[in-house]
């Protein structure tokens, strides 16, 4: 992978963490090979459990396609 590559992927990256911090929102992931964005007020809320979260659930096999 070339640098200039590199560092337009970390640029996203920083990107998408800077709007989530931002939002209130928090990343995670799951071993079935999903990414998870939720609330942080929510986690916190409900006992820290993802699975009471009401969020976003991305399919990593959907961005590898």
């Amino acid at each position: 992978m070339k640098d200039i590559a590199k560092a337009q992927v970390n640029k996203v990256l920083m990107l998408l963490k800077m709007t989530l911090i931002t939002n209130g929102l928090g990343l995670a992931t799951d071993h079935e090979g999903h990414l998870l964005i939720f609330e942080s007020a929510e986690y916190k809320e409900k006992g820290q459990r993802l699975e009471d979260c009401d969020g976003m659930v991305i399919h990593l096999e959907d961005l590898v396609r």
